[in-house]
């Protein structure tokens, strides 16, 4: 398993601000798995059962990846999707610092190692000066 976050390039986000919304991304998938997990909500038709597949990231080290989108728009396309298919979400800033309303950052799935689903998503490689 691995976590895959996808960051919008056209925002203009200070490097901490987007580490701050990388790390959203990670606690929340995490949570969420986690729920499952204490809500005994132990297995699900699709994604099998959740204490496996949260075994098969932890053996991972919790690979965790950050991938590039264009604009907000991708961010919501990714989501509708693939919401079906892997534990997946949006993350929304408050607008408490850099921004002034809220704004989706960034979205994340957690998807098996195998997955070639978000094979044509470019690494994050930051800002190009």
């Amino acid at each position: 398993m691995k976590l895959l976050v996808f960051m919008r390039k056209d925002l203009k986000m200070s490097e901490g601000k987007r580490m701050v919304q990388f790390g959203h991304a990670s606690q929340a998938a995490t949570l969420e798995l986690l729920s499952k997990l204490s809500a005994d909500l132990l297995f699900d038709s699709h994604f099998g059962a959740w204490s496996n597949i949260f075994e098969k990231w932890k053996t991972n080290g919790f690979t965790k990846i950050c991938l590039e989108v264009d604009n907000q728009a991708e961010l919501y396309l990714l989501r509708d999707r693939h919401e079906k298919h892997y534990l997946s979400g949006v993350i929304v800033d408050e607008g408490r610092t850099e921004f002034n309303n809220f704004t989706p950052t960034c979205a994340y799935a957690l998807v098996d190692k195998s997955s070639k689903d978000f094979q044509n998503y470019k690494l994050w490689k930051g800002d190009k000066k």
